[in-house]
């Protein structure tokens, strides 16, 4: 678009300049003569000519005019420039501002709370009141215990049964207050089901019997009786007792699963042993059998003395 401008614009020029030099033509004696008549306003005045005759002579030529005649058209105005013009640039129309205009109010810086000095030291009084509630022995329990001194044998079964329940899957110890009912044991591959609902304790002589249905694919449903021997509190037999090498009971279910059986029923005891001695502050000393009950006792942690130095 720019370079046809220019070219219309050189055209342009072109033209005036041809029109210009077509007006002009010389004569024979070296002068220039218009080639287009003289405009009335370049008419040759009287008094300008030589001579008294104040009129011209018919055959006298008519003298070109000192400056040439106006161009023979009119010049368009205004000339189209061969560069366009900028694009206008529009003008941000300004933010309106709201009257009246805010103005933030400081607020109040709370003045600190004076410290006296020097700072009161409360001082003890020398005459106490003494409370009149009675304080608590130190190893006294103040809530009912978890786990009681003695057991009968109906009761002892129940607390067992949640006992027998031990950790789950995951590692998590199951809540004390656990209902009894069936666990799954695992065994290098093997599974047995375990009805803790069906736990019995009989206390005969100096052994307690405890006896749990267990149940597999190849055996069904079938009790087995673990028997521990304890003593009477007073022999010194502490947290020692005797078993059978199998439990009583199916063979087959016996012979795989009686290890476990024995071995769960005897830590579900010495962790009630813990238990007791825990709650009380005092260390667990032991397990008997007094008439139909079984007890436990808790007392001071046993010590090992030092051993003699043999002096020279």
């Amino acid at each position: 678009m720019p370079a046809l401008f220019f070219l219309l614009f050189v055209a342009f020029l072109l033209g005036i300049l041809i029109g210009w030099l077509m007006r002009r033509r010389p004569s024979g004696d070296g002068r220039v003569v218009s080639v287009f008549s003289p405009g009335p306003d370049q008419q040759p005045r009287a008094d300008t000519l030589p001579g008294p005759e104040a009129a011209p002579h018919k055959d006298a030529l008519s003298l070109p005019s000192p400056l040439p005649h106006p161009f023979p058209g009119p010049i368009p105005s205004p000339i189209p420039s061969p560069f366009p013009s900028p694009f206008p640039i529009p003008i941000p129309s300004p933010i309106p501002i709201p009257i009246p205009i805010p103005i933030p109010i400081p607020q109040p810086v709370p003045s600190p709370i004076p410290i006296p000095f020097p700072i009161p030291i409360p001082i003890p009084d020398p005459n106490p009141i003494p409370d009149p509630r009675p304080r608590p022995d130190p190893g006294q329990i103040c809530v009912p215990p978890a786990v009681a001194d003695q057991y009968a044998p109906a009761e002892l079964g129940s607390i067992l049964a949640v006992h027998l329940a031990g950790s789950l899957a995951d590692g998590s110890r199951a809540p004390a207050s656990q209902q009894s009912g069936s666990v799954i044991w695992v065994d290098r591959g093997d599974e047995v089901l375990v009805h803790l609902e069906s736990t019995q304790v009989r206390i005969q002589g100096s052994s307690v019997l405890v006896s749990v249905d267990l149940e597999t694919d190849q055996t069904g449903r079938q009790p087995l009786v673990v028997a521990f021997s304890l003593g009477d509190g007073t022999d010194g037999a502490g947290l020692v007792a005797t078993t059978d090498e199998l439990p009583r009971g199916n063979g087959l279910l016996a012979a795989r699963w009686g290890q476990a059986l024995q071995s769960a029923v005897w830590a579900s005891l010495l962790n009630m042993a813990q238990i007791h001695a825990t709650e009380r502050r005092k260390a667990p000393l032991g397990l008997s059998i007094n008439g139909n009950t079984l007890n436990f006792q808790a007392g001071a942690p046993l010590v090992a003395a030092a051993p003699a130095q043999v002096i020279r």
